[in-house]
């Protein structure tokens, strides 16, 4: 399953934009973060 969410902002003044994202989307997308494997924790313990 692949969801596209899209969403634009004017450029002159602040707002907020709110989606509701399934959990399966979420989960998916933080599969493909490789946070984790960047991490160094001999920098800073």
């Amino acid at each position: 399953m692949r969801e596209v969410l899209s969403a634009s902002a004017s450029a002159d003044r602040e707002e907020l934009i709110v989606a509701d994202v399934s959990r399966e989307v979420l989960d998916g997308v933080r599969a493909r973060m490789a946070v984790l494997t960047h991490r160094r924790p001999d920098l800073y313990g």
